[in-house]
């Protein structure tokens, strides 16, 4: 049903529909601009501060990389340290990333290199 599937997409990337789907679940909008409506009607009290950070140049997303979820662990596992003061954020951070060496070696051949 490619049809309807593309009708659906462009049905929801309507402004009106996505400012109403992204304030019924308390979100900003991925569009690129939205209404004073939107903003005076939000639930979120603070969703023009949440809007404004979400378009700032030093705003970013995680990599889209298939070991995503081990540097997650890794990260995790680096704050646990630096919050028992096991390890301090530099020796956290340098540990981490010795033990994420092999695998982004290895997904970068096994993966990128093809």
């Amino acid at each position: 049903h490619v049809k309807e599937a593309f009708e659906f997409i462009c049905y929801v990337q309507r402004q009106d529909v996505m400012e109403k789907l992204t304030a019924a679940h308390g979100k900003n909008s991925p569009l690129a601009a939205v209404t004073e409506h939107y903003f005076d009607t939000h639930p979120n009290r603070f969703i023009r501060l949440f809007d404004k950070i979400s378009r700032s140049p030093q705003a970013f997303a995680p990599p889209v990389v298939g070991i995503l979820r081990q540097i997650r662990d890794e990260m995790d596992v680096a704050f646990q340290k630096v919050n028992t003061g096991e390890e301090t954020p530099e020796q956290a951070l340098h540990d981490a990333q010795l033990r994420l060496v092999g695998q982004w070696e290895t997904y970068k051949k096994q993966v990128l290199e093809r």
